[in-house]
């Protein structure tokens, strides 16, 4: 499956400290623009077990910084199992009535379930947003992988 990705501007390097996502990018097996501005096409080509279902994400760890991060970040504070279950995607924080900016936490957590993904051995994991179903794609050292496309055609 060939998956795409936008960029306002060409990809060198990716690191962890590139915008909220903390190295991860987000494909799509449509071409798509999010804004006027991501004129660069990147593709890759994955298949079916190179990626992981969000459903079936689960890291001790990262349940934990989701746990710190939602009682720093949002005055919120979250048990085990919602931090397990925001992790596996099967709930969001939209629900949570929370001060914080909670969309900046989401895509954190986003940013989050591809670095899992990553650590887990696979190339990235599906979930879904606001714009459908989303390859969530860790890509910190592995920008070769990249195929870059050219420009977008309107």
């Amino acid at each position: 499956m060939k998956i795409y990705h936008t960029s306002p501007e060409k990809i060198t390097k990716i690191n962890k400290f590139q915008g909220p996502f903390a190295g991860s990018l987000f494909f799509s097996d449509e071409i798509y623009q999010m804004s006027n501005v991501s004129d660069h096409l990147y593709s890759i080509d994955v298949s079916d077990d190179q990626i992981i279902d969000a459903s079936d994400l689960y890291c001790e760890e990262a349940v934990g910084q989701i746990i710190d991060k939602a009682q720093n970040d949002l005055d919120l504070i979250l048990d085990q199992d919602e931090a397990e279950a925001l992790l596996d995607a099967s709930d969001q924080i939209w629900g949570f009535d929370c001060e914080g900016d909670k969309g900046e936490f989401d895509w954190w957590l986003q940013g989050l379930q591809g670095q899992v993904a990553k650590d887990k051995g696979f190339i990235g994991c599906e979930s879904t947003d606001e714009q459908g179903v989303v390859y969530i794609l860790n890509l910190i050292d592995k920008e070769g992988l990249l195929k870059y496309e050219g420009l977008v055609q309107s």
